[in-house]
């Protein structure tokens, strides 16, 4: 692979936004490139690397980006003079897949149970971010390889999270207040999955002062996972984290599928 596309294709990884690779893996006849040939191209057309360029190359781009809308990969066969006017006389197999990156997970608190549900998530895929303003729980050592460990006030955080559309917000702190003003401030931002580690009778109050005292409109809060997890009779940390892990693992395929299986 082109030492070039390799270190774009990091990059790209390394990115918060999903992209598609093209890759030719049948070449018969003439064609402006060769079989292994790879491209990269993002939802808004824009690409890195090459399949060739001219008409063939547009052609897959097209098909890219209809591929990062449906999630579905394609393969593709292209007859180069009748599918798209090019004098070269061949013909391509092209593999178009869609790349989605990791989801990313923001856990507000890191507490027992935070600590418990970290190397479950990481080790299902989640890009994991986690945040507490005492020094002694945000701990890097507490957690696995690669999750990024927050030491900052939590309020101020609230607002330092990016591409909140795709994140999945686990709010989990030692405080109330605390869970009740980091709820306040995500409940409108359309999270891809909020939720909020709390007892019922918790619930109901924060719904309660949210749809009174804040006017926030019951179809946001019916979104919010409150209490969080799925009802297994949990009761240690490390059962609460199975439930909410199990919890996440349903709303990430709903988002993306498939929706089959157990």
């Amino acid at each position: 692979m082109d030492p070039k596309y390799m270190a774009s294709l990091l990059d790209a990884l390394r990115g918060k936004e999903p992209f598609a690779q093209v890759t030719l893996i049948e070449i018969t006849g003439s064609a402006p490139q060769e079989t292994g040939a790879r491209m990269m191209v993002r939802s808004d057309g824009s690409i890195e690397g090459t399949v060739g360029g001219g008409a063939v190359e547009f052609r897959l781009i097209k098909e890219a980006v209809e591929v990062l809308q449906d999630g579905k990969p394609r393969l593709l066969a292209i007859d180069l003079s009748k599918d798209v006017g090019m004098c070269c006389g061949g013909a391509v197999r092209a593999f178009v897949e869609p790349v989605q990156l990791a989801t990313p997970l923001v856990i507000f608190g890191c507490g027992h149970v935070c600590r418990a549900l970290a190397p479950v998530v990481v080790r299902l895929g989640f890009a994991l971010t986690v945040v507490d303003d005492r020094p002694e729980w945000a701990d890097a050592k507490a957690f696995p390889d690669g999750t990024q460990v927050v030491c900052d006030s939590l309020a101020a955080y609230c607002h330092k999270v990016e591409s909140v559309e795709r994140s999945f917000i686990l709010v989990m702190t030692r405080s109330h207040s605390f869970d009740f003003q980091i709820l306040h401030h995500f409940v409108d931002k359309n999270a891809a999955y909020l939720g909020i580690m709390a007892s019922k009778s918790k619930a109901l109050r924060f719904r309660t002062d949210l749809e009174t005292e804040a006017g926030i409109a019951s179809e946001l809060l019916d979104r919010v996972a409150m209490p969080v997890g799925i009802k297994i009779g949990s009761r240690t940390p490390e059962e609460i984290a199975v439930s909410i892990a199990a919890q996440l693992v349903q709303e990430r395929r709903q988002l993306t599928g498939p929706k089959e299986g157990a």
